[in-house]
């Protein structure tokens, strides 16, 4: 059985290296369609990359982003 641990190293190794000169291109959408989110508030779980935070910051949206990885929340500080 792979515990919580196993599965944050993991993700922590994964997200260990990043290029936050990476450009964010487009907007957030969801199921393929564009959505309005000026001035709405946005939880994304598992933010990863940072790349669907920004789009939706960028959108307007309040957001607040989690993941199990303390190196994928970093580096979605830093493309801020």
């Amino acid at each position: 059985m792979v515990s919580n641990r196993n599965v944050k190293e993991f993700w922590d190794n994964e997200y260990a290296e990043f290029d936050a000169s990476i450009e964010v291109k487009g907007d957030l959408f969801t199921a393929g369609e564009p959505i309005e989110l000026m001035g709405k508030s946005v939880l994304i779980i598992s933010c990863g990359t940072g790349h669907h935070v920004v789009r939706a910051s960028r959108q307007g949206a309040n957001v607040v982003a989690l993941d199990i990885s303390s190196n994928a929340v970093k580096n979605a500080k830093e493309i801020m």
